[in-house]
């Protein structure tokens, strides 16, 4: 079923009216895009759809949506035995909220926000910034890794936890730090403290080339691909 719904927290940063488009996979060559007749002018609209969705994509693209990402989705199967102790790595604690939310907002280039050209960079590092503090606010993620270098913080891991697997929703490392090991020791560190889950998942864009290896370096598999779309409408827009 089609579906398009209001996403407030992304309306707030970008001052605009922002949805979040869930189009009907099993009807993509009929996808009604009559809604976007309604819409106010300067608005957001983003989606995800299979990368073989090739109707659908079409369908899109001929109505104002924009290839931004090609998202890359990775699983690596847990091992029932331990990994080795990882040092330096620990779950957050609320006097580091600061210290993550500088990180996340200094070390991404290649998230969907800031490769779309319609978004300031410094929207775009805003975004991912506010995206990891709402973990300290309780309205978005289940844990969180951080890894402490010399009494500072130097990279940040952001689970969700579906019951069945751990999702990496978001991972990053102070590019001062870039070239340690720090993600994979974060990534260690996940794998021994949630062995009972069946597999550890993340995506990635296919442009974060250093991110792509990163995962294939420790294991993990390609599972899945999707394109994002976004569709930015401003005023005097039809």
């Amino acid at each position: 079923m089609n579906e398009l719904v209001k996403d407030i927290w992304l309306t707030n940063i970008l001052e605009k009216e922002s949805y979040r488009y869930q189009p009907d996979l099993n009807a993509t060559d009929k996808a009604d895009l009559s809604f976007l007749n309604n819409l106010r002018n300067d608005s957001f609209i983003y989606c995800k759809v299979p990368s073989n969705a090739v109707s659908l994509l079409d369908l899109l693209e001929n109505n104002g949506f924009r290839v931004v990402d090609t998202n890359v989705v990775f699983e690596k199967k847990l091992a029932p035995n331990p990994v080795n102790s990882v040092e330096n790595v620990r779950f957050a604690i609320c006097e580091d909220e600061e210290a993550v939310v500088k990180i996340a907002e200094n070390n991404f280039i290649y998230s969907r926000f800031h490769l779309d050209t319609k978004i300031a960079d410094f929207k775009a590092s805003q975004i991912k910034g506010e995206w990891v503090r709402n973990y300290f606010k309780k309205t978005r993620g289940d844990f969180l890794v951080v890894f402490q270098k010399n009494n500072e913080l130097a990279g940040f891991c952001l689970l969700l936890d579906n019951k069945k697997n751990i999702v990496i929703d978001l991972i990053c490392v102070d590019k001062k730090f870039h070239g340690c090991g720090i993600a994979s020791d974060m990534i260690r560190f996940v794998e021994k403290k949630f062995l009972g889950y069946e597999s550890l998942i993340v995506g990635t864009q296919v442009a974060n080339i250093p991110s792509v290896r990163l995962y294939e370096k420790n294991g993990f598999k390609l599972q899945n691909s999707y394109y994002v779309l976004h569709r930015h409408t401003r005023q005097g827009d039809k």
